[in-house]
């Protein structure tokens, strides 16, 4: 809740123009907040933040441990983010995140998730899925309109669990262009 209540807070800001802008200051007003009274807090929050131009047909995206995936005529492009988080101390580490932007263009999916599809447990092993199995249903199931991509990756993700315990929060936005 903190951390939507202080996104907000930093979206409205004049002087934050980029998703990188907004990531940078993000983690720093969170660190400080959490770090008061000598505390160090170390665990932080994964998010890709994205911004859409309609006019320009562009997104502008930041990444802070979480990948973006593009699939644009039947090829998956993965953008890889910063590997840092929003709050979370890293001793005298200095978190500049990218700014990236792509053109995008009509029937490109985007891809976001959280990291508890990939982590799940499960399979014939009681093996993680894995982000290159995941990375090829996405590229399998692109094509198909949203509501049967959702059925097929809530049917892959319960047949991969099996009877194991669900282990993380599970989220994963497909947009279409």
């Amino acid at each position: 809740m903190l951390s939507f209540a202080m996104l907000q807070e930093t979206l409205l800001l004049e002087e934050v123009k980029t998703t990188a802008q907004a990531l940078t200051y993000l983690d720093h007003k969170i660190t400080e907040t959490l770090n008061r009274n000598n505390r160090s807090y170390r665990d932080g929050m994964d998010m890709t933040l994205c911004a859409f131009s309609k006019s320009a047909n562009t997104l502008q995206f930041s990444c802070a441990n979480r990948p973006l995936i593009l699939i644009r005529n039947g090829k998956l492009q993965e953008f890889f983010p910063d590997k840092f988080t929003i709050g979370g101390a890293i001793d005298n580490v200095s978190k500049n995140f990218r700014n990236q932007e792509i053109q995008i263009e009509q029937d490109d999916m985007i891809y976001l998730f959280t990291d508890g599809y990939v982590d799940q447990f499960g399979g014939p092993k009681g093996k993680k899925f894995k982000h290159k199995q995941l990375n090829e249903k996405l590229l399998a199931i692109s094509h198909l309109p949203l509501a049967r991509q959702k059925v097929e990756l809530e049917k892959t993700f319960v047949e991969w669990k099996g009877k194991l315990e669900q282990v993380d929060d599970v989220l994963l936005i497909g947009i279409k262009i």
